[in-house]
């Protein structure tokens, strides 16, 4: 079910659907995280998935919301 705007709540009622959220609290960790990876503890390499210049963020940005090519993670360079 896609929507835009409200969830509407009614339709998954009806449907049976079940909603599964949750929330990270990545500030609370982030420094903590960052020292293990420059200490080499955690590899974070596998999570860079694509390079582009920066010209090319438009496409960048497209791929990640179509979720084309195993695309992860992007990093755009000058």
């Amino acid at each position: 079910m896609r929507f835009r705007g409200k969830l509407p709540t009614g339709t998954a009622v009806h449907k049976g659907l079940t909603f599964r959220m949750g929330q990270l609290p990545a500030r609370r960790y982030l420094l903590r995280l960052l020292e293990h990876v420059q200490r080499g503890n955690v590899n974070s390499v596998y999570l860079l998935t694509h390079r582009m210049p920066l010209e090319y963020g438009a496409e960048g940005y497209q791929m990640l919301k179509d979720k084309t090519d195993n695309v992860m993670r992007v990093v755009f360079e000058p």
